[in-house]
């Protein structure tokens, strides 16, 4: 597991890294468009697309799309799981 942690933190780093560049193209972008008076609410438009794109990509994903991690699921014979 020890190298699963080191991807998923070096991965959520890039991530905040690559948010804080695209806030600022936004923002530098807005200014342009404009102006400094609604910068930020087109900056904020920007970042809000990003992840519903990524929600939209998730929810057309197949129902079995996550079947080979899954783990399989124990048969009840009269006995509870614990």
């Amino acid at each position: 597991m020890r190298d699963a942690n080191t991807l998923l933190a070096t991965t959520q780093q890039t991530a905040a890294g690559l948010s804080v560049a695209v806030a600022t193209v936004a923002l530098s972008l807005g200014n342009t468009l404009v102006g400094p008076a609604a910068a930020y609410t087109v900056a904020f438009g920007v970042l809000a697309v990003i992840p519903l794109l990524a929600t939209i990509g998730a929810a057309r994903l197949h129902r079995t799309a996550g079947d080979a991690v899954r783990q399989p699921r124990l048969a009840l014979s009269g006995e509870r799981r614990r």
